[in-house]
């Protein structure tokens, strides 16, 4: 399967939002697509799903211009998840997933056997078989975009496109979401696109990143965008940090140096994370030397050594005496 924009433009209301967009995706990817607010990739996404009209250029799959397709061929080809739900809060879990099966229906609307089937898979690929019979308004957010991501399941389509599904999700929820579609990408070879805002769960699950600054659409795998710089660059003023994978302010209230030492550990790493945080910065000339092991900091300065047993107290003990 393959996806490609030639010099897609898109936008509303005769405003362009973006223009001559040329990219593709292949067969068992899955994509994070990321940018600031307002950058376009809701935009882009209803492009893609056909909810919005392009304002010019192509959108090919396999081949074939999607203008060119009835809108029951589109619907066998991709399936789109929004953020907003435009169900019935009356349906049952069931019912929303079944009605993915309403492209490939006959004139009756009844399902067949291999639809019931298909049904069953997705939600078991889901995991939502404890929901089926309750009412989507008993749902948590978490709960109905699992619903709402086994209806694209079952909906089989070959091209999965989801408009920031875990913008509203907690911590846990965003990382069983994000799991779920990289493992629906690469077992059932579909390609998958969400928007989202997380950077660091698009470096860790995406295949490849579409990154949307001003006119332009960057992609790449995601070890490449951090190793070439493109990341840094990417959300300025703020600074990239290449270990952690995640964007932070630079904190500008400089309140002194220290030199850092020790083996790389745990305890190394959210010692550095911590004293950047209170407006530390780490040179290795500084005066002031921090040694951290395994199971405590020792603190030299002013010609004096003490052993501290915490991060807490440690932070405690610079600011007290700086």
């Amino acid at each position: 399967m393959n996806f490609q924009l030639q010099n897609l433009s898109i936008g509303y209301d005769h405003h362009m939002v973006k223009r001559d967009i040329n990219i593709s995706a292949e067969s068992g990817q899955l994509i994070c697509l990321i940018g600031k607010n307002g950058c376009g990739k809701s935009t882009l996404i209803r492009t893609l799903s056909g909810y919005l009209p392009m304002l010019s250029g192509n959108i090919l799959i396999n081949g074939k211009n999607m203008i060119s397709m009835s809108s029951r061929q589109k619907a066998t080809q991709i399936s789109i998840v929004l953020t907003e739900s435009s169900h019935s809060d009356w349906l049952t879990v069931d019912d929303v997933v079944s009605m993915g099966r309403i492209p490939y229906s006959n004139w009756t609307g009844n399902l067949q056997n291999n639809d019931k089937i298909i049904i069953e898979n997705a939600i078991k690929d889901a995991n939502i078989g404890d929901l089926r019979y309750r009412h989507i308004d008993s749902l948590s957010d978490g709960e109905k975009e699992r619903v709402f991501i086994a209806k694209a399941i079952a909906q089989d389509t070959p091209i999965i496109l989801l408009d920031e599904p875990i913008s509203h999700l907690d911590i846990p929820n965003r990382i069983e979401t994000l799991h779920l579609l990289q493992k629906l990408s690469h077992q059932s070879n579909k390609i998958i696109i969400v928007s989202i805002h997380e950077i660091k769960l698009a470096l860790r699950y995406a295949d490849e990143i579409w990154m949307i600054k001003n006119d332009e659409l960057i992609n790449g795998i995601p070890e490449d965008l951090v190793i070439n710089g493109t990341m840094e660059n990417f959300f300025e003023p703020l600074s990239f940090d290449t270990l952690n994978g995640d964007y932070i302010l630079v904190n500008k209230n400089n309140i002194g140096f220290v030199n850092v030492k020790g083996e790389e550990s745990i305890n190394l790493h959210w010692t550095k994370l911590a004293l950047n945080r209170i407006g530390f910065i780490i040179n290795k000339d500084a005066d002031c030397e921090i040694y951290v092991n395994l199971d405590n900091w020792i603190l030299k300065r002013f010609g004096k050594e003490k052993t501290i047993t915490s991060i807490g107290d440690l932070i405690k003990e610079l600011r007290q005496h700086r």
